[in-house]
């Protein structure tokens, strides 16, 4: 989504092998290092685009144990954006209750970015908020808390134990809410931030607003962010606001998500239980949104980029209760279907029974299960959605269109009332106009498994049909999203099963006891039909295709919740001989097959042993149990019952992936020699799983009493303190999220055919800024009276990454690998994640160290970190000797009105004695941000002629100056950026520059190159076919015949 300079290094792509003798010249007379990235117009061979092509359609993530593919769809791309729309695909299992996406099941549309976040208290964007009309007092969310500088950060971290009420309390007996104390007379400021997560393009991160009404924020690769809040509005009522935030990348690049009203923005508009026919409950009096969409991409020289989304009228936002209850109940939504398409319905079954359903006598517990299917809810939820309706520049638009699903896989129980259960859209095309040259995308579905959406072809005008094939065996009983039969992490588990959404438990003695074991199988996995609604097979368009096979997921250790002094999640390990099953699927096998049906290439994946399996991220907590006093005794309060919960007690999202493999082994098999019994290569991953690190993300957590003067404060000596301890640290939040560190590769070996080892790669990771935090006070949100408000939680929200630290690589020569080599990197870094130095050891005694300087500079909209920098040295951290060194300096442009961003204005090389050897001035730019004019050594002059408002490189003209060359075209040479650049023009710099050495390139805009012209005046012409592939090149002779230089034949079946 940028135009990347990287380190400032000038590359000449050579176009295609037939004009290597074109471009000798130009690749012989480089010279110097210290040049500025201006790419070539590029002409790829077929073999290159066959592995561009298909390289990312058979991905798999190891660790998960899940296939990625993707299927590329339209890419817009120019000298400021990089902007590709593609779809992606995961694997990880069939949950009945999850609705399908509007590019079908299991898919997601990767476009844009998105903000999302984890709600503590009340959204940080409520006014006036009342849980309930009879409470007498109203809340405003913590954004009003920005830039107040109410607080010092520090002395809150040191005192906050000592002294919390200075910083949380509830305002009086009657207030349900915990409230920052300065703020009592006023707004009634909620004292718990929000965590904020965000994901676009290669950024992913977090960020807060801290008790000091700054922003806290972290790049989870490192790099440095800035989060504007600014336009980030407080909702006092549900009416549309033009609510956004931006985050400011050190690019220069700033990112705007929301704006304009809901469109981007997403929330659930009702809900209701028991049947989706019923009326919802009461209007709600604010939306609790609950993502951002990516609205706008800003460049640093004031170029923008725009995705526009799909809204309703207004009044659907403000009171959905009335105005789309009503259409429910009418019947009159036939022509609705923009308002149909804008909304999705979710529906589930659930059990809460209860206060006190659950009798708790002295006896070791039940073993039944507690709550059949005939005791559960129906819950639905009516969601507003975000679907992009066209993404625009000043020169490319991208149009999505849509229509109604059309089908449901919720059940229909009055055909008069259907506009609910009618809600739901398709993606059906997708149109890039770039000037003359479209590209689009259509995709098509079927229905299967109960009306369930699968995504059947996606045809590109780029590569052709790809079609898509799925495991939707004929069952005896197909599964709906309202069905019972899931197991703990809500994966179905098959037909003829015990159903029963809580299960039996039992405890471990005779008395009551906050610890429970689960005794019946009605929530475990079974291992059967796991594969069901997978994707089996694609189909590409050579004719060739990659099949898919599965086998159940299954776990050695397991994260649960500790039933001993802490009660904090804690790691529990099988038997050594034992394996369990844990619900949906993973990949076993992939096959790639040629067009007529013959396996090529299969590779089979083993998750480490019996032991050393999947590990489990979490486990519901099904159970929460209550005290209660005895009448006429003055003892402590008994525990005497308890609460369940289908869904697991939690205030806190579950981990996106429900189970992680700490070693997974790919195997490369000959197709024609059999299975695993072959001899073969393989490759072991290891990943982070291992680490012990569980422990540390919860024992910084602290706690104090909610009721802070002394008549309400003596409720807590009735407690027991086991009972206490149990409802401090039961919701406890972890302080960094642990898939961080998990997901990382630990160590790659190899193996050749024979069982030996060839290589070997270990990597070792450090926190940097280990100790960085912010604080977070808080009450879980967990629903009904469950005593878990007694205590406030002192969280700390850590804001720190997780970086390479060292990698050795070590080789094995050999017939037995008895030979070896080895090889260490070590990095390091500064505060803000930036590689600072990179040693390579050579010996014992000296290593090869580069060193690397930044710096941070001001733009118009944002910033820039940008190199300044980079020394080579060789020796140890003691003693050093510099063998080169290459500094860069920018100038502030002002390359648009209004629009100022730094460019590099001089690049110089140094030698080991800080002798200058090479240096380039760049002396002009256009308006767009194009390098015009380029200085070697205050001698040789390069002058670049662009075209199409900057976005293709017209003419790179050596030997003449700036000033020879806006003589000879008649004006400026930069003026010709936003122009086509006539020929005429480049003829007249021929004409009058003799000595001049000219290289002309000529693409429609937005088009591939068609003619490019050496500096000998001979053209070289381009065809492609309509899909974008290159078809012929070719040159006419003396005699002006054409001579065909390159044939291109794809070989495309399914187009």
């Amino acid at each position: 989504m940028k135009k990347y300079i990287n380190k400032y290094m000038f590359m000449v792509t050579v176009m295609a092998s037939s004009t290597m003798p074109l471009m000798a010249a130009t690749t012989n007379d480089g010279g110097s290092p210290l040049k500025l990235l201006v790419h070539e117009p590029t002409v790829y061979s077929p073999q290159v685009m066959e592995l561009m092509r298909y390289d990312n359609h058979a991905t798999l993530d190891l660790n998960t144990g899940c296939i990625t593919p993707s299927i590329n769809l339209v890419h817009f791309k120019d000298q400021d954006f990089d902007f590709p729309i593609s779809i992606s695909y995961n694997s990880s299992g069939f949950r009945p209750r999850n609705a399908d996406n509007y590019v079908g099941r299991d898919w997601a549309l990767n476009t844009g970015g998105i903000v999302y976040r984890q709600v503590n208290g009340i959204p940080d964007d409520f006014e006036s908020y009342q849980k309930s009309p009879e409470l007498i007092y109203a809340y405003t969310g913590f954004l009003k808390m920005l830039g107040k500088n109410m607080y010092n950060l520090n002395t809150m971290k040191q005192e906050v134990t000592q002294n919390p009420y200075k910083y949380a309390h509830l305002k009086s007996f009657e207030s349900n809410m915990l409230t920052l104390p300065a703020t009592d007379g006023n707004d009634q400021i909620e004292s718990s931030p929000d965590i904020f997560y965000f994901s676009f393009g290669k950024h992913s991160g977090k960020f807060m607003i801290n008790y000091d009404g700054s922003v806290s924020v972290v790049g989870y690769n490192g790099g440095k962010y800035q989060v504007d809040l600014s336009g980030m509005k407080l909702f006092s009522s549900t009416a549309p606001q033009s609510t956004c935030i931006r985050i400011k990348t050190d690019d220069g690049y700033v990112y705007t998500f929301g704006g304009s009203g809901y469109a981007s923005l997403e929330y659930t508009a009702l809900s209701w239980s028991t049947d989706y026919n019923f009326t919802p409950n009461p209007n709600r009096g604010h939306h609790e949104i609950t993502a951002f969409h990516l609205t706008q991409i800003t460049a640093p020289n004031g170029r923008t980029l725009k995705i526009h989304y799909r809204d309703v009228d207004a009044k659907y936002h403000i009171d959905p209760q009335y105005w789309l209850t009503t259409l429910n109940q009418q019947g009159r939504y036939e022509n609705q279907t923009d308002l149909l398409m804008q909304y999705q319905l979710n529906g589930r079954s659930t059990s809460f029974p209860g206060y006190g359903v659950e009798i708790m006598e002295n006896s070791p517990g039940v073993t039944y299960p507690l709550y059949n299917e005939s005791n559960a809810l129906q819950t639905y939820s009516l969601n507003k959605i975000a679907l992009i309706d066209r993404v625009e520049t000043d020169i490319c638009t991208v149009n999505f269109t849509y229509s109604t699903r059309g089908k449901s896989s919720l059940p229909v129980t009055n055909s008069a009332k259907q506009f609910f259960i009618s809600c739901g859209a398709k993606l059906d095309n997708i149109r890039m106009v770039y000037n003359e040259n479209i590209q689009s995308a259509k995709l098509t579905y079927d229905y299967a498994l109960g009306n369930r959406m699968f995504l059947k072809s996606v045809q590109t005008d780029k590569e052709g049909t790809f079609h898509l094939e799925y495991n939707t065996p004929v069952l005896s009983e197909i599964p709906g999203p309202l069905t019972c039969n899931i197991d703990h992490w809500g994966f179905w588990r098959g037909e003829n099963a015990h159903v029963a959404l809580i299960p039996g438990m039992s405890y471990p003695s005779s008395q009551p006891s906050l610890a429970y074991k689960i005794t019946t199988d009605h929530r475990d996995a079974t291992g059967k039909r796991y594969d069901t609604s997978l994707l089996k097979q694609i189909i590409y368009p050579t004719g060739g295709r990659v099949e898919f096979n599965y086998e159940p997921h299954r776990y050695s250790t397991i994260i649960q919740q500790n039933e001993s002094a802490t009660f904090y999640p804690t790691e529990y390990s099988l038997s050594p001989s034992l394996s369990g099953l844990a619900g949906g699927a993973r990949v076993r096998s992939i096959r790639y097959m040629d067009a007529i049906g013959n396996t090529q290439k299969e590779t089979v994946y083993t998750y480490g042993s019996l032991s050393k399996e999947g590990k489990v991220m979490y486990m519901p907590l099904y159970r929460h149990v209550q005290v209660q006093r005895e009448v006429k005794s003055n003892d402590l309060f008994q525990i005497r019952n308890a609460i369940c919960n289908s869904e697991g007690f939690t205030d806190i999202p579950y981990p996106g992936a429900h189970i992680r493999y700490p070693e997974v082994t790919e195997h490369y098999l000959d197709p024609s020699k059999g299975d695993l019994k072959q001899k073969h290569a393989y490759k072991k991953v290891e990943y982070q799983t291992d680490l012990n690190l569980l422990s540390s993300y919860y024992d910084t957590n602290d706690y104090f009493n909610i009721f802070s003067t002394s008549g309400d404060n003596d409720i807590y000596s009735l407690f027991p303190a086991d009972y206490q301890r149990y409802l401090k640290c039961l919701m406890a939040h972890p302080t960094d999220d642990i898939s961080l560190a998990y997901s990382k590769v630990s160590k790659e070996t190899y193996y050749d055919e024979n069982n030996v080892m060839r290589k070997n790669i270990d990597y070792n990771y450090t926190y940097r800024n280990k100790d960085n935090y912010n604080l977070c006070l808080f009450v879980p949100n967990i629903g009904g009276r469950l005593m878990v408000e007694l205590f406030v939680h002192i969280g700390r929200e850590y804001f720190r990454m997780l970086l390479p630290a060292s990698v050795r690589t070590t080789d094995y020569y050999g017939a037995q690998g008895e030979q070896r080599s080895e090889q260490w990197e070590y990095m390091k870094y500064d505060d803000s994640g930036y590689l600072t130095e990179v040693s390579h050891p050579k010996n014992k005694a000296d290593s090869l160290i580069t060193v690397f300087q930044r710096k941070e500079y001001s733009t118009s909209s944002g910033f820039q970190v940008l190199p300044i920098v980079e020394q080579h040295y060789l020796g140890s951290s003691g003693k050093r000797q510099l063998l080169k060194s290459q500094e860069t300096e920018y100038g502030l442009q002002e390359i648009a009105a209004g629009w100022k961003w730094n460019t590099v204005s001089k690049e110089s090389l140094f030698d080991g004695s800080k002798k200058l050897t090479d240096k380039i001035e760049y002396t002009h730019y256009d308006r767009y941000g194009n390098p015009v004019e380029m200085v070697e050594n205050d001698s040789r002059h390069t002058v670049f002629l662009w075209s199409h408002y900057g976005q293709n490189l017209r003419a790179r003209i050596e030997n003449a100056t700036y000033q020879e060359v806006s003589t000879a075209l008649g004006k400026k040479t930069e003026d010709f950026s936003s122009l086509t650049a006539d020929a005429s023009a480049l003829n007249n710099v021929r004409s009058q520059l003799p000595n001049a050495r000219v290289y002309t390139y000529w693409a429609g805009h937005g088009k591939d190159v068609t003619v490019s012209t050496a500096v000998n005046g001979r053209n070289t012409y381009y065809t492609y076919y309509l899909n974008g592939g290159l078809l012929q090149s070719y040159r006419h002779n003396e005699k002006g015949r054409s001579e065909v230089l390159m044939q291109n034949d794809y070989h495309l079946v399914n187009e």
